[in-house]
């Protein structure tokens, strides 16, 4: 009698036992899988298939770090370039601060020197730094003159002195002393020059011209 055939059927299908069949179904569940065996394979066949997963797994490996190392360079790229781009940046800042700094301190300087120019002091014009014009100067001299004259008109005995004192001390010259003595009050007011030209002075251009003669 022959050995009994084993046939597995899923499990929606019935067991059929027959008496006379020799065919036994059974409707058991299948086993769950595992991992398959390689009896039928020599022993060659195996290490040839283990040498090429081997293989495919050291090139999967190799691509993961090359991808990996492409990654990081293209970034340490970028990295390298915002550096570069950040160190020109701090450059130009520098030089900018620099020269702010230089200018910072002449505009300092340059306040210093006119707060020092313009501290109040005894105001000057231009006439007291070039001293008094041509114009004043003989307007004082004459006036020194005249006052000098009436003064020693007072003390004086020589008989030259005397009439050129009485010659002094006619209306005229009491007159053209005044006038003088205007004529300086009207410095201040810078009216002396145009007031001299129009004075005047008593000479031989005058119609009334008789000076006392003085007989020494």
């Amino acid at each position: 009698m022959s050995a009994p055939i084993i046939i597995t059927v899923p499990n929606n299908y019935l067991a059929v036992e027959e008496m006379d069949s020799d065919v036994v179904v059974d409707v058991t569940s299948a086993p769950p899988s595992r991992k398959r065996r390689l009896d039928h394979l020599t022993w060659e066949e195996k290490m040839q298939r283990k040498k090429l997963k081997n293989r495919v797994a050291a090139q999967t490996s190799r691509d993961r770090k090359k991808a990996k190392m492409d990654e990081m360079e293209h970034r340490l790229q970028e990295f390298m370039e915002a550096n570069k781009r950040l160190t020109s940046e701090v450059e130009s800042l520098k030089a900018l601060n620099e020269r702010l700094l230089s200018e910072n301190a002449a505009l300092r300087s340059e306040a210093a020197a006119r707060t020092v120019a313009g501290a109040p002091g005894p105001a000057e014009s231009p006439q007291q730094k070039d001293g008094p014009p041509p114009a004043i100067r003989a307007a004082r001299m004459l006036l020194t003159m005249l006052l000098l004259s009436q003064t020693s008109s007072r003390t004086s005995t020589l008989k030259s002195t005397s009439t050129a004192s009485i010659n002094l001390q006619t209306p005229y010259y009491k007159k053209l002393a005044q006038v003088l003595q205007e004529r300086l009050n009207m410095s201040q007011t810078g009216k002396l020059e145009s007031a001299l030209k129009e004075l005047k002075w008593w000479g031989p251009q005058q119609n009334t011209w008789n000076p006392v003669k003085v007989q020494s």
